[in-house]
């Protein structure tokens, strides 16, 4: 099968980087969670994430200053909110002029996170939220909790992971998947959406998908049998995504233009992937289409990871647990 991708992804992308060294839980977390947050700064080229402010941990913070504060992975500190702890905001102005995302490192166990995102107003004091302190990170009126100290790729282990971070040129789809042994045990997803419905005000999205044993967190149930996406119009509201083909009940695969998972009980055909046709939610007040995602396909359950599209092994898309990603011609590594 070939690609033909919408968006150009930036080639020199901060892809294959191995975190961590089987040294301590922490110490991996912190080399993966510094990787992370680092690479937004570079994973679109000229159109990146640029920070806003942040916190290292000891005490040390800025908001609005622009400035980077972890300097390695020992910057990353984890704690309680109310403890001091590490936190960082990153801009995004290409999903929306403030449109920014925190990351927040407050539990105790550096396998949680919390990862908040802004649409549109932007984080601190001077935005109408309020400023981040050494032990609570800024707010924003019009924030989205995607993931609240919880999973997020880090595992509870001394190990060592693959980090890659997808960047579209333009700066509006960041993608970053995390890979231990075989399997895709971390997934984010920040995105401005194709097609967003017209009384959609400020679109933008985000997915956090983890575990923190190590198991896959990037699979189809994930993806099209849970609502993980998140979204806000008035108020934060939730979006499975849509896939043209499901296999049913019948055992026959059915064209299902549009289709959302409803709660019913489906396995995946061998067909070799789908593209993702639409983000559909069932809150109240937001039910129906909601918009798309660019550049991102469902690929077979059948599919091995690291499965190279097409066939001939150009790598112009490759297979990382339940998604296909864009490649560039680059062999993406799925064990560490």
């Amino acid at each position: 099968m070939a690609f033909t991708f919408e968006k150009t992804w930036v080639g020199t992308a901060p892809v294959n980087q191995r975190c961590g060294t089987y040294s301590t839980t922490l110490a991996d977390n912190q080399a993966l969670m510094y990787a992370l947050a680092s690479s937004l700064l570079t994973a679109n080229g000229a159109n990146s994430w640029t920070c806003w402010g942040s916190c290292d941990g000891a005490g040390n913070k800025g908001n609005g200053d622009a400035v980077f504060r972890w300097s390695s992975g020992a910057n990353c500190i984890w704690a309680a909110a109310g403890s001091n702890h590490s936190w960082a905001v990153f801009t995004q102005a290409n999903i929306n002029t403030k449109a920014a995302v925190c990351i927040d490192l407050n539990n105790a166990n550096s396998y949680w996170a919390s990862v908040v995102m802004s649409p549109a107003a932007g984080f601190g004091a001077a935005n109408g939220g309020a400023d981040g302190t050494a032990t609570a990170r800024p707010t924003a009126t019009d924030e989205i909790v995607i993931v609240s100290a919880n999973s997020w790729g880090g595992v509870n282990a001394a190990s060592s992971a693959r980090l890659h971070v997808f960047g579209s040129s333009d700066g509006q789809c960041t993608r970053i998947a995390i890979c231990r042994a075989g399997v895709v045990c971390g997934f984010w997803l920040l995105d401005k959406p194709k097609n967003p419905h017209p009384a959609w005000s400020n679109p933008a999205v985000g997915m956090v998908l983890g575990t923190s044993d190590g198991s896959a967190a990037l699979t189809i149930a994930n993806v099209v049998r849970a609502a993980n996406v998140k979204g806000r119009g008035a108020a934060t509201f939730s979006m499975y995504c849509g896939t043209d083909f499901v296999y049913g009940y019948s055992g026959v695969v059915t064209n299902v233009p549009e289709f959302r998972y409803c709660g019913e009980t489906f396995a995946l055909d061998d067909w070799e992937c789908s593209p993702i046709t639409g983000l559909h939610s069932t809150t109240a007040g937001y039910k129906g289409k909601c918009g798309e995602l660019f550049d991102l396909y469902l690929g077979s359950a059948t599919n091995k990871i690291g499965t190279s599209f097409p066939s001939d092994r150009s790598y112009d898309a490759v297979q990382l647990g339940a998604l296909v990603f864009p490649a560039n011609g680059i062999v993406l590594e799925h064990t560490s």
